[in-house]
């Protein structure tokens, strides 16, 4: 008898890694403040932990979600988790076979969901041509940036390409996969927690438009070390994410500024998409000048991309679990439809407690990042404004992310006879 994983059990597991990752990105953070070197081995297991094991694994649960009838996926769960394993392993012990054959599984996982994204393409307010050359770009994104990956510790990459191949196998997963992924979701379930229809579906195509666009222009900026298609890639980008912005809110504004569980979560996310996108503008534009007009280093740049990751990806998926795991946890333990809607009730006003303060602390630790990066051009790294505003931030998301974790256990805690 095969093991029954629903998707509630993807979220949940996802919510497991992100954690972790979190944790570890924390003390990497404050170890570079006070000048720890331990770093660098470390931290491609804390960004592969949170993409890979966490967002991923969360998007493939709402991707599962989307089904008439509640699923049961194990071996999919087994190839993400397996597969996110084994590249952290490989990385660990620099066995570039080992991350290649993780690679290649925690591809089969995605293949194996290709009917889900057809339903959620099919759902989508963008269908035809343009929704599949949206999709189309997130999955050869993915594709290519796992070989990226794997190029680069078989030496298949010439010396002095190894940085573009780096660039191109970060930006190929995150941006040119994960963006496109989440971006994609939220147009499919933003609509239905806030109970309107969606803005327009105009916007949402030139969305689906620009975005994709943007990302296949911005990469082969970095492959050509030209900062011009850089620039212009990013612009592309940037028109994307303030369509998507401004139809999301639109949307939400439409209901009176009400919502379900969640809406405040994806609606601060897509603010901070924009903020990154500008960023990353600015970033190529500063690398016009020779020098560079404003001097950049691994601090600042750590800032902004987590603008990103953290601002955008992490709300946006912390948005999706409060407004999903209440529904999937009531289909599951309450077969009864008499019980299933006080108990999904019961579990949403769990799921919302709270939500204000964890909202406004990750925010603002996020945002403290910059703050840190912006002190170091004045102040020594190790100096004590330096220390404060970093153990500031880092206070702040890490009460953010546990006062989320709490509330997802106390909706594990509750059964419908309670």
């Amino acid at each position: 008898m095969k093991p029954t994983v629903h998707p509630h059990l993807f979220l949940l597991t996802g919510l497991l890694w992100l954690a972790g990752a979190c944790a570890l990105g924390l003390l990497l953070f404050l170890g570079m403040t006070m000048g720890q070197g331990y770093g660098q081995h470390l931290r491609p297991l804390h960004a592969h932990g949170a993409l890979l094991g966490g967002v991923m694994q969360i998007v493939g649960g709402l991707l599962l979600a989307g089904r008439d009838r509640v699923p049961s996926a194990p071996l999919v769960f087994a190839a993400l988790n397996l597969g996110t394993i084994g590249l952290l392993a490989g990385q660990t012990r620099e066995d570039a076979i080992l991350m290649s054959a993780s690679s290649l599984l925690f591809l089969s996982a995605v293949i194996a969901l290709k009917d889900d994204l057809i339903r959620q393409l099919r759902l989508s307010a963008v269908g035809g041509p343009l929704g599949w050359w949206y999709y189309s770009v997130a999955l050869a994104s993915l594709a290519i940036g796992l070989l990226a990956g794997a190029a680069i510790p078989f030496r298949l990459l010439p010396p002095d390409s190894i940085g573009q191949g780096r660039l191109a196998h970060i930006h190929f997963l995150t941006q040119g996969f994960l963006l496109l992924m989440i971006v994609g979701a939220i147009h499919a379930q933003f609509p239905g927690g806030v109970n309107a229809n969606l803005h327009s579906t105009r916007v949402a195509q030139t969305t689906f438009a620009l975005l994709p666009s943007g990302i296949v222009t911005l990469i082969v900026g970095f492959l050509l070390s030209d900062h011009w298609v850089q620039i212009a890639g990013g612009l592309l980008m940037l028109a994307g994410a303030a369509c998507y912005s401004y139809n999301t809110t639109r949307t939400w504004m439409s209901v009176g500024r009400a919502g379900r569980a969640g809406t405040d979560f994806s609606l601060i996310a897509t603010f901070f998409l924009v903020v990154a996108s500008v960023c990353g503008i600015g970033v190529s534009a500063n690398a016009l000048g020779q020098p560079p007009y404003v001097p950049l280093g691994s601090l600042h740049l750590m800032a902004y991309t987590h603008l990103a990751f953290v601002g955008f990806m992490l709300l946006s998926v912390l948005g999706a679990l409060i407004n999903l795991l209440p529904r999937l946890l009531a289909d599951e333990r309450a077969p009864s439809n008499k019980k299933r809607g006080p108990y999904e009730a019961t579990l949403t006003a769990l799921a919302v407690r709270g939500n204000p303060i964890q909202l406004c602390t990750i925010s603002t630790g996020a945002m403290s990042l910059v703050v840190v990066a912006a002190l170091v051009w004045q102040y020594p790294l190790s100096s004590p404004p330096v220390a404060y505003v970093a153990w500031a931030g880092a206070l702040l998301l890490a009460t953010g992310l546990a006062l989320f974790v709490s509330n997802v256990v106390q909706l594990l805690l509750v059964k419908p006879e309670d």
